[in-house]
């Protein structure tokens, strides 16, 4: 599925509810001749990519195999992280029209409201019942300048932490995501038809990698975070989908901002991972991200 929305804030919005959505993302003909100059354009494959084998290795890797590499890396570094429990839900017994055993001397008595001996289910509070469910977004814009290895470490924290937040009793959806401004050629459109692209200098492009509802795959959830590749091919298509001409450098990187898309969120916490660059940063945000956790 995917997702244009230029009406509800002044920036373009791309859903993609899996990785397959995204990969079968198509360049729009505007677009032709920009998508085969980045191709020109790729750099030393190790350092632009995260892999050797360029672009076709990516595709394998993030469709195929996933990244078993990339796992082993981040599990050594940042990948013993608790996040903190839940409180257990217990059970209260009471009385109720339903239940595991009758009383008698409710039933002779004509009181069928409360009639069976029963239990209900209770956390503590209402607002811990609703951290069960966990937003965790990871920004993994970039910059041409960014290595592989700097691009690493986001979506390493994130998948960790993802872990870490299921282990802890809650149900956990991933979703990463950049954002970009200044990438549409408005010299390549006509003048008289320039209307059409207001509200467009801004792009965000979400991905949703895993669902509440999903098990934490390793291989596939660091192909799609952690690996630059990722981005550098699947997201370059996506932002060469768009109805527009888009410039020849991809626009600037700009930071996600939630409100462009919180109504995807549905209204549970959002923890956002940015501004990550290394192992040290990573184990830094990893705190702040439990201290937002717990607030």
């Amino acid at each position: 599925m995917q997702i244009i929305d230029r009406n509800r804030t002044d920036s373009t919005f791309l859903y993609f509810d899996s990785l397959s959505s995204i990969a079968n993302v198509q360049v729009d003909p505007l677009n032709e001749e920009t998508w085969k100059g980045c191709m020109t354009y790729d750099r030393n494959n190790e350092t632009w990519f995260g892999l050797g084998g360029g672009r076709a290795e990516v595709r394998e890797v993030c469709e195929l195999y996933g990244w078993d590499r990339g796992v082993k890396r981040g599990l050594e570094t940042i990948g013993k992280l608790e996040a903190p429990k839940l409180p257990s839900i217990k059970r209260r017994r009471c009385k109720a029209s339903y239940g595991h055993s009758l009383d008698i001397a409710r039933l002779y008595s004509g009181d069928f409201e409360r009639m069976w001996n029963s239990s209900r289910r209770e956390l503590s509070t209402k607002k811990m019942s609703k951290k069960g469910l966990v937003n965790l977004v990871v920004d993994i814009t970039a910059n041409s300048g960014t290595s592989a290895d700097r691009f690493f470490w986001r979506g390493a924290l994130a998948c960790i932490m993802a872990r870490a937040l299921q282990e802890s009793g809650r149900k956990v959806r991933l979703l990463s995501g950049f954002s970009i401004r200044g990438h549409v050629a408005k010299h390549r459109i006509p003048a008289k038809e320039r209307d059409k692209v207001r509200g467009t200098d801004n792009l965000t492009v979400i991905t949703q990698v895993k669902r509440f509802d999903q098990p934490v795959e390793y291989n596939s959830m660091f192909a799609i975070t952690a690996l630059a590749g990722f981005f550098r091919h699947y997201g370059f298509k996506s932002i060469l989908s768009i109805p527009f001409p888009v410039s020849g450098g991809l626009g600037r990187a700009s930071r996600v901002e939630v409100k462009n898309f919180d109504y995807i969120l549905d209204d549970n916490p959002v923890l956002i991972i940015e501004n990550v660059w290394d192992e040290h940063s990573a184990m830094r945000r990893s705190q702040t991200l439990i201290e937002e956790l717990e607030a």
